[in-house]
């Protein structure tokens, strides 16, 4: 496998486990088999244009004696940096605020209903709260604050939720 682009270990473990080891090394790392969500084609292929992976797997719930059970879609982000970390910080920002809104559209297409974001989007704020005696730049403006700031704020003016997002139930 030595100079093979390496995409991820599920695809590698895949790849070079007979199914009955795949089986069991999935059951250590990740507890039960999850089953998979049928998402919609046009989220794959909006996906695949905007160059990242799209999963969907169903978590199930013991269900509750006092309430009716529902079902709530999460998307969890886990990003990548668009741009080489030496381009100016101004394009690296923006470029990021794109991917995530090309991400969040893909995202209500699979009617997700709650969106998670790593680190509030961008690094690397542990370290300026680490190291803020040290010099950071050009990188010292790229933390934002949850709210405010500017990557709420760019998700508030780029997206109209509709209401379809998060139904209310009686």
């Amino acid at each position: 496998m030595a100079g093979a682009e390496w995409t991820s270990l599920e695809e590698s473990l895949e790849k070079h486990l007979p199914l009955l080891d795949l089986q069991e090394v999935k059951r250590v790392l990740y507890g039960k088999e999850l089953r998979k969500l049928d998402l919609p084609r046009e989220a794959f292929e909006a996906a695949s244009k905007e160059d990242f992976e799209l999963q969907g797997y169903a978590f199930e719930a013991a269900e509750e004696q006092l309430r009716q059970p529902r079902i709530v879609h999460v998307g969890l982000v886990q990003n990548r940096t668009p741009l080489p970390t030496d381009a100016p910080v101004a394009e690296q920002v923006s470029a990021l605020h794109k991917r995530i809104k090309s991400i969040v559209e893909v995202a209500a297409m699979c009617g997700v209903n709650i969106i998670c974001f790593q680190e509030a989007w961008r690094t690397p704020a542990y370290l300026l709260s680490c190291f803020s005696h040290m010099v950071l730049n050009p990188f010292t403006p790229l933390p934002s604050l949850s709210l405010p700031g500017p990557s709420p704020w760019q998700l508030t003016l780029a997206f109209v939720i509709p209401s379809s997002w998060c139904p209310v139930r009686s």
